[in-house]
């Protein structure tokens, strides 16, 4: 029992993200100049991840690129969208003609969980296999994506002004609200970033995004600080999952050694802490370490 909810129910969860919808015949030309990997058109639906970075080579934004009849919508995970179009901006010559739109209010994020999906996926004609597991599909006017994490669970892009008309429709009656609590355990779980891991700008191969770095692409703000650490193997932190016998809150600590420890999210179920740490490469391949929380309190480290 997760804060009095039944582990088998079935919740949504309406996640922070930022949307930019980009419109023009260049957009994906004018996208490429600025992300740390080359995003290719698909239109299957597969993913497209990158990153925004800055001159330093620290993330900005984590992003997700999806290909639609409306344009490219660009997926961040930050919390301040007109800061990241801002920098989107930045990296279109004088002479393209480009729309750069705000979907922050006109779209919403969200994902339901939970055991026995069957019915839910039936309400959006949605296969649940296999196949189609991290494609997005478009229907009637929604674009969704099956997920096969545990438990399952199905992503939705859909307009915020049809929320109210979606949770009254039969099927979606049953969701619940999941508390933040049950959320965080099952991103810790599936080991699903989320702000709470970029906010303090990371470099990406200190939270588990260096694959999204391409040594061979060309000019990207931050692309010299990335070639460098990957040339000379100067990673110092790395992102773990760790267990807790104690209760203990995100935030900063000290290892029993002195060295740095930053807990960027946790759930917390009875008395054991469930969560997500950056750790100095130090401890690379340990199985536990001591924090100083008042009490030296023991982290049991697990692989991301």
């Amino acid at each position: 029992m997760i804060n009095g909810e039944t582990p088998n129910g079935i919740y949504y969860h309406i996640r922070e993200r930022n949307f930019t919808i980009l419109q023009g015949e260049n957009s994906l030309d004018f996208l490429n100049r600025i992300t740390t990997n080359m995003i290719q058109k698909k239109t299957d639906g597969e993913l497209n991840f990158t990153l925004l970075c800055g001159a330093s080579g620290r993330i900005e934004d984590s992003l997700e690129i999806i290909f639609s009849e409306e344009g490219v919508i660009i997926i961040g995970l930050s919390t301040n969208g007109d800061e990241i179009r801002q920098k989107l901006v930045q990296g279109k010559n004088w002479n393209e003609r480009i729309n750069v739109l705000n979907g922050d209010d006109p779209l919403t994020f969200l994902t339901i969980f939970g055991e026995q999906l069957t019915e839910i996926a039936k309400s959006f004609n949605l296969e649940m296999s296999q196949d189609e597991t991290n494609s997005w599909f478009e229907r009637d006017s929604k674009l969704i994506r099956y997920n096969n994490t545990l438990p399952t669970s199905i992503d939705l892009i859909l307009q915020t002004e049809s929320l109210s008309n979606f949770f009254d429709s039969e099927v979606e009656k049953s969701l619940k609200i999941s508390s933040i609590n049950t959320w965080n355990k099952f991103c810790i779980d599936n080991s699903i970033l989320q702000y709470n891991e970029i906010k303090s700008s990371p470099l990406p191969f200190e939270c588990g995004l260096g694959h999204l770095i391409d040594p061979n692409k060309g000019c990207y703000p931050g692309q010299e600080i990335h070639a460098r650490i990957e040339s000379r193997g100067k990673q110092t932190k790395f992102i773990t999952k760790f267990v807790a016998n104690t209760q203990l809150q995100s935030g900063k600590y000290r290892s029993e050694d002195g060295k740095k420890i930053i807990i960027t999210t946790v759930s917390i179920i009875e008395d054991k802490t469930y969560g997500i740490a950056i750790l100095p490469t130090h401890f690379q391949g340990k199985h536990e370490i001591r924090i100083n929380d008042n009490i030296l309190t023991k982290l049991y480290i697990k692989s991301f």
